[in-house]
Order: C-alpha cells, then structure tokens, then sequence
C-alpha cells in the first residue's frame, strides 16, 4: 500500500516540475519545425526502406529468386542507384 501513495507522490512531483519544463520545449519553434521535418519525410524513408528488403531480402530462398530474375532485381534497385 505504501508503494502505491509513493507513486502517487512521485507523479505529483513528475507533474509540478517537469511537465512545465516540457510544455516550453515542446513550443519551441525550432523543435517544432525539427518535428514537422521528421513526420514529412518519414513516409518516404519507410517506402525506401521496403523497397532495401525487396531489393536485398534477408532470406536465402528470396535472394535465389532474385538471382535467377537478374532484370527484377535490376528494377528493384533502381531507387538506390547512385
């Protein structure tokens, strides 16, 4: 019983000094731009990155089928291409 009214008085110091100390930073203009740079771009990195698995599967019966598809493969690899 005694744990419970410790986390109850831990919370309550959690609230009264920390979370003013994170509504400032979570209206930092910068941060905020930082953040909206981050949700932008994260629909890309995740299509590239199912593209990497495709290209370059982790397993050995998928990458035989690639080496027997050589144009596939190539196709799969276009959006890394330097």
């Amino acid at each position: 019983m005694s744990t419970a009214i410790e986390a109850k008085g831990w919370m309550k110091v959690v609230q009264q000094r920390l979370l003013p100390w994170g509504e400032r930073i979570s209206k930092n203009t910068m941060l905020l731009a930082i953040r909206d740079g981050v949700v932008a771009t994260l629909p890309l990195v995740m299509l590239g990155s199912l593209f990497a698995l495709i290209a370059s599967p982790p397993v050995a019966s998928w990458q035989e089928a690639l080496n027997a598809r050589p144009e596939l493969a190539a196709r799969l690899k276009i959006p890394f291409a330097t």
